[in-house]
């Protein structure tokens, strides 16, 4: 590039065409509060598809039908990866008490089966803790068929998830025991977690915005658990509502829908009962809520066996099949 790039440089007459197809393509929405935000990382994402002025890109983009890479490189650029582990602690003492004790002691006596969703799950740190606190609580984990899908728009995001390699700056919120018990010391402050962890989670490519779920090709149905923690607060209204709509129906009946506290005040999607602990609140699928008109095989899956498909991987994250964990 020449010169120094001018973040200020899109056209006022380009901006609302590149927000409106930006919250279309990937869901996110910028307004004139994060404007300059918005600036920089389309300064930043135009150097990767060859482009040396903003205006010029943004133009090719409104005009051009993207495929899926090019979605994927411009959503690694517009995402924010902010991520620790046991991240708002809170959320999970929650997880624990109220919800996975119950859980757990239920499915001991109908079925050792839990399935568990981190949607936008990020570099993994978040779904790595589930997979430790489960640990924690189920002794006889290698008994139970356990699944943990993670999965994110960012392509670079999840393969460093699934390397499973991490610096301090992900432990900043943990006990001192928790990097030696868990993790494997590397060169240059890395810590490798130990691969017992690492395989009880499938990470997976999944757009909120635009791809399909419930679903059996990506193994996002007859969840019990979804985490959708710190992902909704960046979506425009319609694609929060259309996303609680199919998190409703990805999870089984009593299935708990997780959100971070500050987004709670966006799920206004009056099927699902609200939960409330405390000062935490979480939200559980409870179909005695719902019209009897909504009740069909649309709107509810039905699954017994068919998510035992073997994984498809592509590039070391797996990919448009369903998975089952290996245990603990």
């Amino acid at each position: 590039m020449n010169g120094k790039t001018d973040y200020q440089s899109i056209p006022n007459a380009l901006l609302p065409g590149l927000i409106e197809y930006l919250t279309a393509k990937i869901g996110l929405h910028f307004s004139n509060r994060n404007r300059n935000e918005l600036h920089q990382k389309m300064a930043a994402a135009m150097m990767d598809f060859g482009f040396e002025n903003v205006g010029e890109f943004i133009e090719w983009l409104l005009s051009s039908l993207p495929t899926q890479k090019q979605i994927e490189i411009l959503a690694s650029h517009l995402t924010v990866g902010e991520t620790y582990f046991f991240r708002e602690k809170r959320a999970f003492e929650i997880l624990e008490q109220s919800i996975l004790h119950r859980l757990i002691d239920a499915r001991r006596k109908t079925g050792k089966r839990l399935r568990l969703w981190s949607a936008g799950c990020s570099t993994g740190e978040e779904p790595y803790s589930i997979a430790i606190l489960l640990g924690k609580l189920i002794p006889d984990l290698k008994d139970w068929n356990i699944t943990i899908l993670a999965t994110d728009i960012n392509t670079i995001a999840l393969r460093k998830a699934d390397e499973g390699i991490y610096s301090d700056w992900s432990f900043r919120d943990t006990p001192p025991f928790f990097k030696d018990k868990y993790f494997e010391t590397l060169n240059g402050n890395r810590y490798l977690l130990l691969s017992r962890i690492r395989k009880m989670v499938t990470f997976s490519y999944l757009n909120l915005s635009q791809d399909v779920y419930p679903a059996l090709q990506n193994n996002t149905n007859a969840m019990d658990i979804i985490f959708c923690r710190n992902v909704l607060m960046y979506f425009a209204p319609e694609h929060i509502k259309r996303a609680a709509e199919r998190f409703y129906r990805s999870l089984v009946d009593g299935g708990c829908l997780i959100v971070s506290p500050v987004e709670t005040s966006l799920i206004n999607y009056e099927r699902f009962a609200a939960v409330r602990i405390q000062d935490s609140t979480f939200y559980k699928k409870d179909i005695h809520k719902t019209k009897p008109e909504s009740l069909s095989a649309k709107n509810i899956e039905k699954v017994t066996a068919p998510y035992l498909l073997p994984p498809k991987r592509v590039d070391g994250l797996v990919k448009s099949q369903a998975s089952l964990m290996q245990p603990l």
